[in-house]
């Protein structure tokens, strides 16, 4: 057979199906997955199918931080160069002077939208720290208030009074601005931003919810920090404002970051959780009243809870105490929502109200809550004189409440008298040593609060003491002066309002003692206090409508002045 013969029939049999099929047969695989593929046409369309899955992936994750960078340069660069936006600024001759870059501080700003009308917003610079100063919220109150009333007499001739839940149609919430590109897209709000609630405790609804961000649709932040020392004055704002928060369908945040007194749960248990994201931080305002999300704080009392809020929600049907029941459950939902002391705490108010309940019995405990130091009475006869209601006020008072809670059981009054206690709680050590409460019960001596000249160790309920004592560096009751010139620190290791270590430490125990202070008063037989004081008020709130009010188990003695809780 000639060469090309040959060669022409190995050429053929290379072509040959067959001859393929043995050779590969025959020849050994590199993987014991090749087999599984060529034997396995499924497990082959399933590699493919996972490759494009773990590619598109890939393409995903790119798409997502690039956008996410290309976000944050872009607001980062509006906010450092001057976003341009046409916008116009309220001058001191009440005249608008137009601007194209947006302030360097919080400030409402004149805008025209996109028919043309003349709209007004609130700018927030994006790297503003926030809270801000108490004084820039109410600042930002005042200036929108002016610019509201000046479009409006532009636009109406005249500004007109307006009832607390009026909608400005001449303001645009922030969102809105951000879409229409009248200011920069917002920063997603920070995690500290707000204090973390508690998980299983019921919050806003699921539809407050936004479905594309997870942001609530509408929220209201309390913030805590404030010009004012008071701890019940912080209590009463947080209650007040998260029953406004349920009522108006708002979700419901608590900011401590300021906090003279530190974490809010150092005190309590988390609050409820919200169904949803906090809103970032420059689109939470302080006013208007319905913008998405509020902002409150002490600073903004006389927005948020002042006349407007009073002739809204007093019952004008009612008489006298009965108008203020509506406000009255506003800050009941708030007490019961959020007055839930740290676990230790908690612990310790329960084994205490057990203890007086099996010491006085057949007799009953009566609450006495002395408020000294700056808190003068209401009460004429002696705030002319600046004079305290007098120690032997609540002591003949106390009488008369074990009297008439016997009235109907006259067998067993004397039994009663023998063993019945004044359970007593002031902010002023001297009071526990004054003639007419020795051998009374303090309310709670888990932390003492003393002087260096009233020590008061010898008057704690137990031989073997095993609480804390606070040395107050000032004598005569708590006083907001002498508050922030000793223990008012604004400079530490402990944060914006931490102070020295030790100043830190005696501001959060001179805050539990109050909590304590109040929650085991509050679950007495009756309380006697001061209205003038804002721990009286709180103590009728946490007693409960029908046992403080509609019963009489609650009882002032500072005037002929009924229950109310806007007194600021």
């Amino acid at each position: 057979m000639s060469e090309s013969s040959s060669a022409s029939h190995a050429s053929d049999d290379s072509k040959d199906p067959l001859l393929l099929s043995k050779e590969l047969l025959e020849s050994p695989l590199d993987s014991p997955e090749l087999l599984l593929s060529l034997s396995s046409p499924k497990r082959r369309r399933r590699a493919q199918t996972l490759r494009v899955l773990r590619i598109l992936l890939h393409i995903a994750t790119w798409v997502l931080v690039s956008s996410f960078l290309l976000w944050a340069l872009t607001a980062f660069f509006h906010e450092k160069q001057g976003f341009k936006a046409s916008v116009s600024y309220l001058n001191k001759n009440d005249t608008l002077v137009y601007n194209e870059t947006l302030p360097a501080k919080a400030m409402p700003v004149a805008i025209n939208d996109t028919k043309g009308n003349n709209r007004w917003t609130v700018a927030i610079p994006q790297y503003e720290d926030f809270p801000l100063e108490p004084s820039a919220f109410t600042d930002l109150c005042l200036k929108s208030h002016d610019l509201a009333r000046h479009l409006d007499v532009a636009k109406y001739g005249f500004a007109g009074h307006h009832g607390y839940y009026h909608v400005d149609e001449n303001f645009m919430d922030v969102s809105e601005a951000e879409q229409n590109v009248f200011l920069p897209q917002s920063i997603p709000a920070h995690h500290e931003s707000v204090v973390r609630g508690s998980k299983g405790l019921p919050g806003s609804e699921t539809s407050n919810r936004d479905p594309k961000t997870g942001v609530c649709k509408r929220s209201l932040t309390y913030v805590l920090e404030s010009t004012d020392a008071g701890f019940g004055g912080a209590l009463m704002g947080l209650w007040l404002a998260y029953g406004l928060a349920m009522k108006e369908g708002r979700a419901f945040f608590v900011d401590d970051r300021r906090w003279i007194y530190g974490t809010y749960t150092t005190f309590f248990t988390p609050p409820p959780s919200a169904s949803c994201l906090p809103p970032p931080e420059a689109q939470r305002l302080p006013c208007p009243h319905h913008a998405e999300h509020l902002l409150v704080s002490a600073a903004t009392t006389h927005w948020t809870f002042g006349h407007a809020f009073n002739e809204e929600f007093e019952d004008p049907r009612g008489m006298e105490v009965q108008r203020q029941r509506p406000i009255f459950s506003l800050m009941r939902a708030g007490f019961e929502a959020l007055f839930h002391p740290a676990p230790a705490d908690a612990k310790f108010v329960e084994q205490r109200v057990n203890a007086l309940r099996k010491q006085v019995s057949p007799g009953i405990t009566v609450g006495v809550h002395v408020r000294r130091g700056d808190k003068l009475p209401y009460d004429q006869r002696f705030a002319q004189s600046r004079d305290y209601i007098p120690s032997r006020h609540f002591v003949e008072r106390a009488n008369k409440e074990l009297g008439r809670a016997y009235e109907n059981r006259t067998e067993l009054l004397g039994a009663a008298v023998n063993s019945s206690r004044m359970v007593l709680a002031t902010d002023d050590p001297a009071v526990l040593e004054e003639w007419e409460f020795r051998g009374q019960e303090l309310a709670q001596d888990r932390i003492i609060l003393a002087t260096e000249q009233h020590n008061l160790i010898n008057v704690t309920s137990f031989p073997e003491w095993t609480g804390e004592k606070v040395i107050q560096p000032w004598e005569g009751g708590f006083n907001q002066h002498q508050f922030w010139d000793t223990l008012g620190n604004k400079e530490g290791e402990d944060g914006w309002w931490g102070g020295a270590d030790s100043s830190l430490r005696k501001r959060q125990l001179m805050g539990r003692a109050y909590v304590l202070d109040l929650a085991v008063v509050s679950q007495t037989d009756r309380v006697i206090c001061t209205i003038s004081s804002v721990g009286c008020r709180l103590l009728a709130v946490m007693m409960g409508w029908e046992g403080a009010i509609e019963e009489g188990k609650w009882i002032n003695i500072d005037g002929d002045f009924d229950w109310d809780g806007i007194r600021w």
